[in-house]
């Protein structure tokens, strides 16, 4: 898996990381009713989001795994926004 980081505390507004909760949720509840497992990349990449890391086939992973375009579309969203974020100020690390 190849990722990016990025200081997350910096990239993110309280709003982004409604979205990417509520990301993780949709996967999570889609991954219940679906009868998959709760411990897949896509929750795992959304939960990175957390700690300052983009993977790059988050997107690709979250369309194998079946969501719905409206999630997918959601994660789209996240990613396109970290980055650009990346792009105008390039990879960090998130400080703890």
């Amino acid at each position: 898996m190849s990722y990016k980081n990025f200081d997350r505390h910096a990239a993110y507004t309280p709003e982004i990381m409604n979205l990417i909760r509520e990301a993780i949720r949709e996967t999570e509840d889609f991954a219940i009713d679906n009868g998959k497992s709760m411990f897949n990349r896509v929750t795992n990449s959304l939960s990175g989001l957390y700690d300052g890391y983009l993977y790059d086939s988050l997107i690709q992973d979250a369309i194998d795994f079946g969501l719905n375009e409206v999630t997918i579309d959601k994660i789209k969203g996240i990613v396109k926004s970290t980055e650009m974020y990346i792009l105008l100020n390039g990879q960090a690390m998130t400080q703890v």
